[in-house]
């Protein structure tokens, strides 16, 4: 099995030296680690290469390789992390598969096909290992899905189907079939018969579809039922899975259309499918044409090729194979050197023909047992011809011993040709050639030769294409006609004649256009790009066969196209001028010309990558056109629009999609001429585009030759149409509705339905209308079928209605209720009852059964006639009589059906009947035919397991949606619309439950539909009754479904007899019809700050909020990913962003030490130009005094007789200026890593934000489960209640974990709420409250906090029954007088309960404690309020949980703190007169931004000591948290940065004000403040600001000392000595520095040098003795001037100490010490 479509063997062999390479590290690091005691860092140096060659094999498409490789990185991994205790089998497996490899990827390069199937003993190995489950042939099966689509076959019997019906109603109505035709086949498998309903519902969807890969499954599918029905395809519990996943593929259509389905999941179950076709068997046409089409013979070969090729790759590899080969050939040797012998010396030698007899025989033995048959074969049919040249017969006639000798010779040489060959292809057999060879020698010399030819011919067409550019330059000697002729003779001397052909056509070709064009100017563009193709093409396919290509073929195909469009006759036949291009006014002529064929032949790799690109644009069109139709200032979506369409002219007419790429080009044209301002009508190219974006889709159908709807001449009327608007035209639309088919004339101005969204008033009247127009339809489609069945039981009494008939009754009371004209709804279904009861009693019908029928189908008629608008056609007003009939008949035939099902138990306990017995009596109804109370016996089927997990996982999801629909109905119990959104949702889950085999679920939900269907036939009252008795079953089927997800299948026991008595219950009530007709729904506009919680399962209410577009379906697609790894995700995110904080200090260092280094090499270079000047002067001078005045001799440096010294200044400047260059060098690089810097922070933040946005869910998800709570706690106290969720603006958004937490205290709060405060409904009454107790749950977002109410309108807590129960626990003394606060947060302690007795919800006082100590554990508290007779309030506040967020660092105390930017709203700064006059005031407060602030402390709220009050100005931090408002004095603000926040365990996190912790990029842990409960401490507990003092002197203060000196090592020095004797030290690099720097802060003493740049330390000195506000500090001059005029010059400039530099610290440190004892004194 050799590759036809990839070039791995070439590439392979490029790469092939630097992949063993890899290979042998890793396979040596393995064994280090495998015979050492611990795993080390060496196991991720293994994990690290093997990633690395994994990124390799995903490059080079090497799926097996790729495959194997990621199960070693996850062994790898597991070892790393201890989790495997076998590391023996682990290690074990992974040199397994290190040693596999080599030898896979030696198969590969032989040209074989990349079959992971062959490495799947490996694969599992190594799962193994780390305790995984084994994967089948099935899952490494991935066939290639890019196969076009064929066209159905129609016929006169077999005609076109006909589509009348909306998509939806189709695929509702193909559900219901496929779901009873699956479930009937699924109980009788032996009769294949059932199996044609199931592909004749294959053919509809895929005729009826239109995405690609939803008809591409559809048509497998029928393929494989064909198999099935057949015999070829083996029916197992894999198809019988799929056939169940086919069923859910339809409901996810039904349920949001054709996109709402995965491309995913729809190509994961193609492929399965198309696995079953691979090992079907031979014989059936269809079958073995789809595994034609698909070449899945190639990816599941049959057991012979596998087990060789697993033999070849588990150690038959190209290492042993050449070994083998160089022993056969020194075999083959010895017995050619023994023949030579006796060919010369005519003289047979027996013990050389011995040993040449044994190595032959022995050479023959080997090969077999390797496996090389072929070779085998040849040494076998050596063997006679050896023998019979031994002793050859004499005579006439006979060969002579010399000719014998040389047939053997020759036959020895045909041996190692085979060798050879089977040794390239590691043992494969020999294909022989179908044609002749074109020379007769061994195939390796053959091959050998051929290889040279082809060398030259590539040779050759390169002196072909210098010669046409030597040509186009004047060179009028230029041949490249001889190199063609030499090419086309060489093909032709390998046979191949047909590409010889090719080749002199090729020759003709550029003979006839070149003989009279010089330049490229002269000749037509067109046919220059053409020729210039096939040159390229030709080139290819040589070099392809030359390097064993085997995808060479489609340069073939690409040469003969554009040799079909170049003149390829004689050259003598053209020699007429080369004609001139065509104008573009033709060009577009021909192009726009209906039915004109300008594709051009695609490659179909090309077109593949096309159509991945169109795919991609096509989305964002959708959502970018959507978005900017409704919003035309939108400039960047019409700029992606525009850009949309270049992708797509460029990229369609470059592979040849000309149909796409003229088109695009038009729309793009018209779209540049719009921005450019030339159009002022906007909407008109807002329709033009829509329309554009619409046809997208069909255009791409028939670049595929797939149906459309679409043709040439729609396609032309749109460029033209865009033409017209890009000339200033007025578009005619009335010509495009013409010309369009009807799905994009929909969307033209007043159709309808425009490009912009239409008002509601402009929509009703055509819905009308197509209602009305669907139930005529359905009633005369149904009708005409029921009068059949009419007329079979007027002859036959004991006919039993048909499922089609049975399902036709059904139907027209579904579709009555859409549109009642009155109670005929009621009447359908009554005859629908009556037909199926009939049907299971299996009893004959009587004279008035059968006048009842007739009466009903006569008034259903009638209705027909009333909708049809026939003017005579009036209804009957005996609707009552009729149904009450009908009802009469069915309690009839049920009476007389249960002793028959009695006799039937009885016989059952007596007899076990025979399966023919039990297939008689099955019903053919499965899906509406109500059953008995499931018995808990187990089915005769077995569970799927698998069924029944994506059923119980489906099931949580439609009980939610069930539960939010109830929940709304409540609001609104006319709305009808609420009643059919519950139908359909109970129906999937009903079919999902009979799928999976849970009948009790099934018969439940089944009884709940046909409530449902009474009450939107108007049959039975919307009622609280019925929403309380369909809420009770939908628990009754939460707690089945929890039963079923833990294993144990539930039982109906007494819960459908309870549900069914319920609703005869509600069955008693009359139906007062005015009091259910629909009516508007009104909706109460809440505040904007506060909005209902939507229930995020819950789905519209009207029908066609279903049918979501194509790009939110495209973004409403998810994945399942561990929560784990999520959380790790997150961390890891966090970590970077330290890294990169930590990465941005240093380069900010480096850029501070580069300034100073640029000023470092600046002052060197001033001091040695300085130094040059004075030793140039030195020498002249002396130089002038040596020599007399009249010497002519040239002075030293006229003759550059420079000294030493100045030889060296001219050195150390040329030094001075590479470190120049060299600063520049590294400024330059530090400015490229910041803005790399910079880059990284921007992609990171989107990482963090887009990694906690998945960790966010809405609270709303929570709602059913918390009203399912609220229902059983009222039900089990005799109470009624109902809770309410709301939310303000961005509130509903929580983290999953966080989310997770507090669902189990908001249950325990609403039980509490339930158990200690609603009332009972006669105690409401009295006081006057609704009967129905109000829960409600607030969410809002206060900065950093999630507040969660939760309030009730019960009798408030009784504060007085607290008081006495703390008291009697001895929480409290008897004499005391808490406030109402204190007492309430009693109830949180643990067994603290004021209940009088213990029951199921209240009197162990453990709830509260629960919520206390869960909403603590999570760093949240727990505040509460009540109104006694009003109700009580308890409110949670937890911190946000976020990775990265923007905060404040201030310093208060000796410790850093940070604070949220979010809580922040400002900062001020105040001098110390004006601070100490707000704190003068009875109140302190800040006014900030015209609200006024409590001024508070911050210092005294974090236990850290107050920072008196000095001179310098205060800073003010202006906080708001919630409603509670603080501006907090803090003693220094550091700035502002990103921080990461991290955990910072329970213990800390429970403490109030903490919010978690992050680390500096210095390494240190700084706490994140949480301010809102600092500042509700501090009001609570009155903490005033501190006074405006004077430094006190038990507040010992840090000296600030200030060091200047323009040389950083002599500041790091000083600093370093300072710091060490507890100063505060800042550093200033020249006198203007330090000026600057004093003005903020004064410092207590200055360290200042003489000499610097700008301002020196005289100037320095001076100007701080010159200002009032510095004179007092003292100044101690440091310099290397230690002169005695240099003092004196200090000391009048205002020094008090003078120090040398060098200086001892000791010195130092006793100078400043005394300077500072004076100052103090």
């Amino acid at each position: 099995m050799l590759r036809q479509d990839s070039n791995a063997s070439t590439v392979l062999a490029w790469v092939r030296p630097d992949l063993d390479k890899h290979l042998n590290q890793i396979r040596t690091q393995i064994e280090h680690i495998a015979n050492s005691a611990h795993v080390g860092n060496g196991i991720n140096d293994t994990t690290e290469h093997l990633t690395q060659l994994k990124y390799t094999f995903e490059a080079l498409v090497f799926q097996g390789a790729t495959i194997v490789i990621e199960e070693m990185i996850t062994v790898c991994d597991e070892l790393n992390r201890f989790n495997i205790r076998d590391r023996g089998k682990a290690f074990s497996a992974l040199m397994d598969a290190i040693v596999v490899l080599p030898s896979y990827l030696d198969r590969l390069q032989a040209g074989h096909h990349d079959l992971p199937i062959l490495l799947l003993p490996v694969i599992n190995e190594l799962r193994a290992a780390y305790k995984a489950n084994i994967v089948s042939e099935a899952t490494l099966f991935a066939p290639s899905l890019n196969i076009p689509l064929p066209e159905l076959e129609y016929t006169a019997d077999n005609p076109r189907p006909t589509f009348d019906e909306p998509l939806p109603a189709f695929i509702q109505r193909t559900c219901k079939q496929w779901e009873g035709g699956l479930l009937q086949w699924l109980q009788k498998q032996n009769n294949l018969e059932l199996l044609s309903p199931l592909r004749s519902i294959c053919e509809l969807l895929y005729a009826r579809l239109h995405r690609t890969d939803l008809r591409r499954m559809w048509w497998i599918a029928a393929t494989v039922i064909d198999g099935v029905k057949d015999g070829v395809t083996d029916n197992d519990v894999e198809l019988r899975r799929l056939l169940a996943r086919l069923h859910l593929t339809i409901k996810t259509v039904l349920e949001g259309g054709e996109d709402n389905a995965k491309i995913q999941s729809i190509d994961a179950v193609s492929q399965a499918l198309l696995f079953h076709i691979a090992q079907a068997k031979k014989g059936n046409a269809a079958v073995d044409d789809l595994r034609n089409r698909f070449a899945l013979e190639e990816l599941v070969p049959d057991r012979d090729v596998l087990i060789r090729a697993r033999g070849a790759v588990t150690g038959r590899n190209r290492e042993l194979y050449t070994s083998l080969g160089s022993a056969v050939h020194d075999e083959l040797a010895m017995i050619k050197d023994a023949l030579d012998l006796e060919l010369r010396t005519g003289k047979v030698e027996i013990d050389r023909r011995n040993e040449s007899h044994e190595a032959l025989l022995r050479l023959q033995d080997t090969l077999k047992m390797m496996g090389l048959a072929d070779s085998a074969r040849s040494v076998e049919k050596l063997m006679p011809e050896f023998e019979a040249s031994k002793a050859p017969d004499e005579g006439p006639g006979k060969p002579s011993r010399e000719s014998l000798l040389m047939g053997l010779a020759s036959k020895l040489i045909q041996v190692e040709s085979v060798l050879e060959e089977q040794i390239v292809t590691l043992g494969e057999p020999l294909i022989e050639d179908q044609q002749e060879s074109f020379i007769d020698l061994p195939r390796h010399e053959q091959r050998r030769i051929q290889a040279h030819l082809l060398d030259e011919a590539v040779m050759s067409l390169h002196q072909v294409q210098e010669a046409v550019r030597r040509h186009f330059s004047g060179d009028q000697s230029a041949d490249y006609i001889s190199p063609m002729e030499h090419i086309a003779g060489a093909i032709e001397l390998m046979g191949e004649a047909e590409t010889a052909k090719l080749a002199t056509q090729l020759r003709n070709a550029l003979g006839n256009l070149l003989q009279h064009a010089w330049s490229e100017a002269a000749m037509d563009k067109e046919q220059l790009e053409t020729v210039t193709d096939a040159v390229a093409a030709f080139e290819l396919y040589l070099a392809g066969c030359r390097d064993h290509q085997s995808n060479r073929g489609r340069f073939l195909t690409i040469l003969k196209e554009r040799l079909s469009r170049l003149p390829v006759g004689e050259m003598e036949a053209r020699a007429t001028p080369v004609p001139a291009p065509a104008t573009d006014q033709q060009t577009a002529k021909q192009d726009s010309t209906p039915g004109s064929n300008k594709q051009a032949i695609i490659d179909p790799e090309l077109l593949e990558v096309f159509l991945e690109e169109f795919e991609g644009v096509t989305v964002t069109l959708r959502e970018k056109v959507s978005q900017w139709v409704n919003h035309h200032e939108d400039t960047s979506a019409i700029t992606e629009i525009r850009r949309g369409f270049h992708t797509l002219k460029g990229s369609g007419r470059m592979v040849g999609a000309y149909e796409i790429g003229d088109f695009a080009w038009g729309i793009e044209e018209l779209l540049n001429t719009m921005l450019e301002g030339d159009i002022k009508c906007i909407d008109d190219v807002a329709t033009l585009v829509r329309l554009a974006e619409t046809a997208l889709p069909e255009m791409k159908n028939r670049l595929l030759k797939q149906p459309s709807d679409l043709d040439a001449i729609a396609i032309a009327a749109l460029v033209q149409q865009a033409g017209a608007l890009t000339a200033g035209d007025a578009p005619d639309w009335a010509s495009l509705h013409e010309a369009l088919p009807d799905f994009l004339t929909t969307l033209l101005p007043g159709s309808g339905k425009t490009a912009i969204e239409e008002s509601p008033a402009t929509e009703k009247p055509p819905a009308e209308l197509t209602i009305k127009a669907l139930v005529c339809k359905e009633l005369a489609d149904n009708l005409a079928i029921l009068t059949g069945f009419m007329d079979r039981i007027s002859k036959d009494r004991t006919y039993c209605a048909s499922d089609a008939e049975t399902r036709a009754i059904h139907t027209i009371a579904g579709t009555t209720a859409l549109h009642p004209l009155g109670n005929e709804p009621g009447v359908a279904k009554a005859l629908e009852t009556l037909l199926e009861t009939q049907s299971r009693a299996g009893m004959a019908f009587d004279d008035t059964a059968v006048w009842a029928i007739a009466t009903s189908l006569s008034y259903l008629e009638s209705v027909l006639a009333v909708h049809e608008g026939d003017p005579e056609a009036q209804l009957a007003s005996d609707e009552a009589q009729q149904i009450e009939q009908l009802e009469a008949l069915t309690v009839k035939f049920t009476t007389r059906e249960a002793p028959a099902e009695q006799a039937t138990a009885e016989v059952t306990e007596e007899t076990t009947p025979t399966p023919d017995e039990v297939q008689t009596t099955a019903p053919e109804d499965t899906e509406d035919t109500a059953k008995e109370p499931d018995t808990g016996e187990p089915s005769a089927e077995p569970v799927d397991t698998e069924i029944l997990n994506i059923f119980l996982e489906e099931a949580t999801d439609i009980l939610e949606r069930c539960d939010s629909l109830l929940n709304t109905w409540r609001d609104d119990l006319p709305d009808l619309s609420i009643v059919q959104n519950l139908q359909r949702e109970i129906h999937t889950f009903k079919g999902g439950a009979r799928m999976a085999g849970i009948n009790a679920m099934g018969d439940l939900s089944h009884s709940m539909e046909t409530l449902l269907e009474r009450i939107a036939g108007q049959l039975l009252q919307p009622s609280l009754s019925a929403i309380a008795a369909l809420e009770k079953g939908c628990d009754r089927l939460n707690t089945w479904v929890e039963q079923a997800s833990q294993g144990v299948m539930p039982t109906a026991d007494k819960a459908l007899l309870l549900f069914e008595q319920q609703v005869e219950a509600l069955n008693a009530v009359p139906v007062h019809r005015a009091a259910v007709e629909p009516k508007p729904v009104k909706i109460d506009t809440a505040p904007e700050e506060l909005l209902e919680i939507p229930d995020v399962l819950a789905p519209a209410n009207e029908p066609e909020a279903s049918e979501v577009s194509g790009e939110e379906s495209a973004s409403s697609q998810q994945i399942r990913v561990n929560s784990d790894l999520l959380d790790s995700l997150v961390n890891s995110a966090g970590e970077i962003s330290i890294f990169r904080s930590r990465l941005e200090q240093q380069v900010g260092n480096i850029r501070d030490n580069l300034k100073e280094f640029d000023e470092t090499v600046s002052r060197l270079r001033e001091q040695f130009r300085k130094l040059e000047i004075e030793t140039e002067t030195q020498i002249n001078s002396r130089y002038q005094h040596d020599l007399p005045d009249e010497s002519d001799e040239f002075d030293p440096l006229e003759m550059d007789r420079f000294s030493s010294m100045q030889q060296l200044s001219r050195s150390m400047s040329e030094s001075v200026a590479d470190l120049l260059n060299l600063q520049e060098l590294l400024d330059d690089a530090a400015r490229k890593s910041e803005a790399l810097l910079v880059q990284q922070s921007r992609v990171s933040n989107e990482l963090q934000e887009g990694l906690m946005q998945t960790r966010m869910v809405h609270f709303g998800t929570i709602a059913p489960r918390l009203r399912r709570i609220i229902r059983t706690a009222s039900s089990e106290t005799g109470k009624k209640a109902r809770l309410q969720l709301r939310m303000t603006d961005g509130g509903d958004q929580l983290d999953r974990n966080v989310l997770e937490r507090i669902t189990a205290p908001l249950e325990h709060l609403l039980r509490n709420s339930i158990a200690h405060g609603i009332e009972k409904p006669g105690q409401r009454r009295k006081l006057k409250k609704p009967e129905e107790g109000q829960l409600s749950i607030t969410v809002a977002a206060e900065a950093t906090e999630f507040v969660v109410r939760v309030e009730d309108d019960g009798a408030g807590m009784d504060l007085k029954a607290i008081q006495e129960r703390a008291v009697k626990m001895g929480l409290l003394d008897a004499k005391a007088k808490p406030r109402p606060q204190q007492l309430m947060q009693f109830i949180l302690h643990s067994g603290f309960s004021t209940s009088k007795k213990v029951t199921a919800l209240a009197g162990r006082g453990v709830g509260m404690d629960v919520v206390n100590s869960e909403i603590k554990q999570i760093g949240g508290s727990v505040e509460i309020d009540t109104v006694e007779g009003k109700g009580t309030r308890f409110t949670i506040r937890i911190p946000f949980t976020l990775a990265v967020m923007q905060a404040i660092d201030v310093v208060a105390g000796e410790h850093r703190y940070l604070i949220p930017v979010a809580s922040v709203a400002g900062v001020a700064r105040v001098l110390p007169a004006d601070y100490q006059l707000l704190l003068e005031q009875e109140v302190p407060t800040y006014e900030f931004a015209g609200e006024k602030y409590a001024i508070l402390e911050l210092e005294p709220l974090l236990g850290e000591p107050v920072t008196p009050v000095g001179n310098d100005t205060i800073s003010i931090l202006i906080i708001r948290s919630g409603e509670h408002r603080a501006a907090f004095r803090v003693p220094q603000l550091k700035g502002h940065r990103e921080i990461v926040i991290k955990p910072v365990g329970p213990q800390i996190s429970s403490v109030p004000g903490i919010l978690g912790g992050t680390i500096t990029s210095q390494g240190q842990v700084v706490i994140i403040i949480d301010a809102g409960p600092l500042i509700r401490q501090a009001l609570l507990t009155g903490v005033r600001p501190a006074p405006l003092l004077e430094k006190a002197d038990n507040q010992p203060q840090r000296t600030l000392a200030m060091v200047v000196d323009d040389s950083i090592t002599m500041r790091k020095v000083a600093t370093r000595v300072l710091e060490s004797h507890n100063f505060e030290v800042v550093t200033a690099k020249d006198g203007v520095d330090a000026t600057e720097q004093m003005q903020d802060r004064v410092p207590d003493l200055i360290l200042l040098d003489i000499e610097m740049p700008r301002m020196d330390g005289y100037q320095v000195a001076e100007y701080v003795r010159a200002d009032t506000r510095l004179r007092h500090i003292p100044i101690v001059m440091i310099t290397s001037r230690a002169g005695k005029k240099h003092r004196e010059r200090g000391e009048q400039a205002g020094a008090n100490a003078y120090l040398s530099k060098p200086y001892k610290e000791s010195e130092l440190i006793m100078e400043v010490t005394k300077l500072l004892s004076k100052k103090a004194e």
